[in-house]
């Protein structure tokens, strides 16, 4: 009698058994937790995820489940390969049964079944998506009437509301087309690495992780006694500087508030170790190198004639450039106080370096700038790829790149655009921490850049609230997000205290200096609320409504109104707009998905803080915080049509082809951009106005002269001569002003000295006076400026050597 052969289970029951071993559970209990757990792998044979959704069953992981999902976590690494083979080989897993899908289940009669051409153990696939139109229309309706509600912006007079509701159905005709190719083969194929269960916000993959650091350098106790001391020395600066107050002159505790960041740093960090890192980085040199090319065009965008284009230097950048004289001379050495705008002082030190290098000009001034501002097209990268996936964190660094706005505050020294890099570098390694919980060293890093973001600009208030509040949203809404990290959040506001405790400190000492800017541009605060309640006759909820329609269709209609940018249009061009309002509505109908809630809490909060509450809206200084949100809401919107649009379509390789979109699109948008900007907009010499321009020419007049003549300015009440940028250019030219008008040649008797040469400006509003001039001093060379391009004569000049003075 033969023997009786052994029973094997079925390739799926080893597999389950393996799980089960693993976890120290039995096969029957944890059939459904097992094949869950294995559906949530990218790259597993799909049928996982075909059994699971035959079979649903709620599953909350213990701790062995925690190191099974973690091994089976796969990533694109060699790796992650290597230990899916072993796995494979343990379970001896040569091929998954096929199980049918839902929408595929046989027919209760056998006939029908056998008339299909199904058996029970076989899919009915679908239709392909080309027989079943109905996505790609509404995708292309939806594309339609957002170019319909575009264009009632060009109309007169501007029907508003009916852009809006064109915007609104287009939104709708996008998440239809979601919601019917959402069921099809290519949806799931379409989903990035990085994407969620909805396949458009997403969890970071372990393709995309950062590299594992070693062990901690310190034990826990020394990492608290480390940081404690660093409490004790920021304390003790606060207290410094509360005494009395430090003179302009004095560096006062830098050292010790420097000394007290590093302790934090040494506390809470970990040893990287190479062999890791070196594994990581050849992993992504793909990844990598797309990104330092679109970061090195972001740059180059930025350097190029980066001193004389914008060829106006505005005020705003002659007076930063006196406050970087000031430290080169050695009268300024307080960081620890507010300088012009009211500025921080800190950010003065650090944007003097290139200055202290090779020498104060037009280029070194705005260089810190420039340099700063491009990391923000790799940091946004980052944090899009953590939220939306690769293809749309790849779409948005390349807007971003050469958006219009991100592109100008770029090139000139104001420090508005250094907001974008600590906005969206701080969001992007705290979410990194909060999904990954790689330990502390990450929360450490983003309070020492969300504090020293308060250093920079007006707008860097924002950034604190904004953690806030997206804290606050995950505690309500997800709170797994935040459970067990009560100490990295507690090390996080700790540094960001330690950080920010000086320049704090001015805001309590000297509220109303620290606030002045708000104050002066706030509706409120300033009280044109209250007058412009009087003027219109209108209550104070309608003029509300009009400061935030203003606002938000800034980006689509209404002009910028500031001279700082003054594009003569809106604050992005047509197609952008339209992805920016597509990418608003689905942000607001997902607002409980975690990039969307960032996205939104950033938008929103940044167009009515430095929008609508303040005075002439669109102004495109107080907005440039949120540009980062506006092309990621822009790279959304263009990443999903294209991802839709691939499913509708049902290509061979539905996530290439929509990668292939997604990037052409993007691209031609920021060529778009750069063409409007270097050939449009530069040679309209719009920034910083005419007295700006003004200045700027008479100041490169003033410096090729040598000896230095002694300047007298006909100019008031236009324009003084203690104009910022004439000051900076030519710091070496004294100056006077003559505010009477002349009537007499003799009267320049007693304002002319006889020491220098002497130079005479004439603005065209008193051009009539050259004559008197040159009646008095007949041996003097008159000419007249021009504009840059030529069209127009921006002031007289009439030199006298100082030899024919005394005739």
């Amino acid at each position: 009698m033969a023997a009786p052969t052994a029973w094997s289970p079925p390739r799926w029951e080893s597999t389950l058994a393996t799980c089960s071993a693993l976890t120290g559970g039995s096969i029957s209990s944890d059939r459904r937790a097992c094949m869950s757990v294995l559906a949530r792998s990218p790259t597993l044979h799909p049928m996982s995820r075909e059994w699971t959704s035959i079979n649903p069953s709620p599953f909350r992981p213990t701790e062995g489940w925690r190191r099974l999902i973690r091994g089976l976590r796969l990533s694109s690494c060699r790796s992650g390969a290597k230990n899916w083979r072993w796995f494979a080989r343990r379970s001896r897993v040569v091929r998954w049964r096929r199980f049918p899908r839902p929408w595929a289940a046989p027919r209760s009669s056998s006939s029908t079944a056998s008339r299909a051409g199904n058996s029970p153990g076989k899919i009915m696939s679908l239709p392909p998506a080309g027989s079943r139109p109905w996505p790609a229309l509404l995708v292309a309706l939806a594309v339609l009437l957002a170019l319909l509600g575009q264009y009632q912006f060009t109309r007169t007079p501007q029907p508003l509301s009916s852009a809006l509701l064109l915007f609104t159905l287009a939104v709708v005709c996008l998440l239809a087309a979601e919601r019917l190719a959402q069921p099809t083969r290519g949806a799931e194929a379409l989903r990035d690495p990085a994407a969620g269960e909805e396949g458009s916000a997403a969890d970071l993959s372990r393709a995309s992780a950062l590299p594992r650091l070693g062990p901690a350098v310190l034990a826990r106790k020394w990492r608290w006694v480390l940081t404690g001391v660093a409490l004790l020395l920021g304390a003790w600066v606060v207290w410094a500087l509360s005494r009395k107050p430090l003179p302009l002159n004095k560096s006062g505790p830098v050292v010790p508030w420097l000394l007290a960041c590093a302790l934090l740093v040494a506390a809470w960090g970990e040893r990287p170790r190479t062999g890791r890192v070196r594994a990581w980085l050849s992993c992504h040199r793909d990844e990598l190198a797309v990104l330092t090319l679109v970061t090195l065009a972001a740059l180059g965008l930025r350097l190029w004639q980066l001193g004389n284009g914008p060829f106006t230097l505005s005020g705003d950048e002659g007076s930063i450039g006196l406050e970087l004289r000031r430290i080169l001379e050695g009268e300024l050495r307080n960081p620890f106080t507010l300088g012009f705008g009211p500025f921080p002082t800190l950010s003065f030190f650090v944007e003097v370096v290139p200055a202290w290098i090779v020498g104060l000009n037009a280029w070194t001034l705005r260089l810190p700038n420039a340099l700063l501002s491009t990391l923000a097209v790799p940091a946004l990268y980052a944090l899009g790829g953590q939220l939306f996936g690769r293809r749309t964190a790849l779409a948005a660094a390349l807007l971003l790149a050469s958006y219009q706005v991100h592109l100008h505050y770029s090139r000139v020294a104001l420090h508005v655009a250094a907001d974008t890099f600590f906005f969206t570098a701080t969001m992007a390694v705290l979410i990194y921490g909060l999904r990954h919980r790689t330990g502390p060293w990450l929360f450490v890093l983003a309070g020492l850049l969300a504090g020293a973001d308060q250093y920079v600009y007006t707008g860097s208030r924002l950034l604190p609230l904004l953690i806030v509040a997206f804290l606050g949203l995950l505690v309500l809404v997800a709170p797994e997000w935040v459970a067990g990290q009560r100490t990295n959040l507690l090390v996080l506001a700790l540094t960001f205290l330690v950080v920010a405790g000086p320049i704090l400190l001015v805001a309590i000492q000297h509220p109303n200096d620290y606030n002045a800017r708000i104050n002066q541009v706030g509706i409120i605060q300033s009280g044109w609320l209250a007058r412009e309640r009087e003027i219109r006759h209108q209550g104070t909820l309608p003029i509300l409504l009009d400061q935030f329609r203003r606002a938000l269709f800034g980006f689509s209609f209404y002009q910028d109104r500031t001279v700082s940018y003054g594009s003569g249009g809106p604050l992005a061009n047509a197609p952008m707009a339209i992805l920016l309002y597509l990418g608003l509505g689905l942000s607001l109908l997902r607002w409980q998905q975690s990039g969307f809630a960032l996205l939104s809490l950033w938008f929103w909060g940044g167009l009515i803080g430095g929008g609508a509450l303040t005075v002439n809206p669109p102004t495109s200084n107080r907005l440039v915080a949120i540009t980062p949100a506006v092309v990621l809401l822009a790279a959304v919107a263009l990443s999903e049509s294209a991802r839709l649009l691939a499913v509708a379509l049902d290509v061979h390789r539905p996530r290439r082809w929509a990668l292939a979109v997604t990037l052409v699109v993007a691209v031609f948008l920021a060529l778009l951009d750069a063409r409007f900007y270097f050939q449009k907009y530069l040679p309209s010499h719009r920034f910083g106005g005419g007295e700006a321009l003004i200045a700027t020419q008479l100041g490169y007049d003033l410096a090729r002269l040598s000896p230095a003549p002694h300047l007298y300015f006909f100019g008031p009440p236009r324009m003084w001569s203690g104009f910022s940028t004439l000051v900076f250019l030519a710091p070496e030219v004294p100056r006077d002003d003559v505010v009477e008008p002349l009537t007499t040649p003799e009267a320049l008797d007693r304002l002319v000295r006889l020491d220098r040469d002497a130079f005479f400006i004439f603005l065209p509003e008193r051009a009539g006076e050259r004559a008197l001039v040159a009646r008095r001093y007949p041996s003097g060379e008159m000419r007249e400026a021009r504009s840059p391009d030529d069209r127009e004569v921006i002031y007289y000049w009439y030199f006298v050597p100082r030899s024919a003075l005394g005739g």
